[in-house]
């Protein structure tokens, strides 16, 4: 009898110890499986990434149609008239400038307009001159709409005059180039 009690006390202990082993067994394939995991979740999550850009993109921000094939458009409709500068027969090279990002007047830091601006060059002694003064057309640039209020930057109907206003200060920092034509390739208002 003494040996059927002591059977009986083994076997709590042994279920125990083979529960324990179960447990171990149970847990090494999943050790194994965490490098797995990973690897997987970090693929999944750079897909979804990318598939988020993409929509952002195409759908809730489309890109909007280029400003030179707006321009023409709007000049032809407009009785042949260009964007900062009436008529001409002469086609000149363009020349982009980086993003300018700049803080309206009265906005205490906290609004800002992201732009960025091509413009027409006629002449190749121009486009030498403009590559040499690229650093003082942004500067002008720059004082020209850092004066400017967010109401009036918000304005559509201002963008044709701020269009000439910025044709007029590109032309007078790289007097005696030519600049017929001033295009926004960007305008973000934040």
């Amino acid at each position: 009898m003494a040996d059927a009690k002591a059977d009986k006390s083994r076997k709590p202990a042994d279920e125990e110890r083979d529960a324990k082993r179960d447990d171990a067994e149970a847990s090494a394939p999943a050790k194994k499986a965490g490098p797995k995991r990973i690897v997987v979740t970090a693929g999944i999550l750079v897909v979804q990434v990318i598939a988020a850009y993409f929509l952002q993109r195409t759908f809730l921000f489309p890109t909007p149609p280029s400003a030179e094939a707006h321009s023409l458009e709007a000049g032809t409709k407009a009785g042949g008239s260009d964007h900062g500068g009436g008529s001409h027969s002469e086609k000149g090279e363009i020349v982009l400038l980086d993003e300018i990002i700049v803080n309206p007047a009265e906005t205490g830091g906290r609004r800002f307009l992201a732009i960025t601006i091509g413009f027409e060059v006629l002449g190749d002694e121009g486009l030498h001159e403009t590559e040499l003064r690229k650093p003082l057309v942004r500067d002008g640039i720059i004082g020209l709409l850092s004066a400017k209020r967010m109401t009036e930057l918000a304005d559509i109907a201002y963008r044709d005059s701020l269009r000439e206003e910025i044709r007029l200060k590109i032309q007078h920092e790289l007097e005696p180039v030519k600049i017929p034509r001033v295009f926004f390739t960007g305008f973000v208002l934040q």
